[in-house]
């Protein structure tokens, strides 16, 4: 005989269940996941894409940057390679580093976007219900 704890339980494990499908849980690689929408496979497409443009560009301004400094400071200071060579280490050192925070999501969020995914994914949380 069930009772409304059993009930509330049985809603929640659904629940959890549609999350981790929603997410790819239980989908081989190189398959689609029949439990998300095309516009939301688009959707995080188009993020991925976007995450990986964001990672090249921050390689290569860094590194430009750095080479940049290094040769700059040659100049001024009169030591030849020693400041670019020094520099364009460090651009390339950032930039894996950069590229470390923003695959880990380690500070990376700047202003008032966090906050729209956030209202978004509440919307959407409500909707559900």
């Amino acid at each position: 005989m069930m009772n409304k704890n059993d009930d509330k339980n049985i809603t929640l494990l659904e629940e959890k269940i549609r999350n981790a499908r929603a997410k790819g849980v239980g989908v081989e690689k190189g398959q689609k996941n029949p439990h998300i929408s095309s516009a939301q496979e688009s959707e995080q497409e188009a993020e991925n894409r976007n995450l990986g443009y964001r990672a090249g560009t921050e390689l290569l301004v860094s590194v430009i940057a750095g080479t940049v400094i290094g040769y700059w400071l040659d100049g001024e200071l009169g030591t030849k390679p020693v400041m670019f060579l020094l520099f364009f280490v460090l651009g390339i050192g950032t930039g894996f580093w950069n590229i470390y925070k923003i695959t880990n999501n380690l500070g990376t969020s700047v202003g008032i976007t966090p906050l729209h995914k956030v209202e978004k994914q509440a919307k959407e949380g409500q909707k559900k219900k």
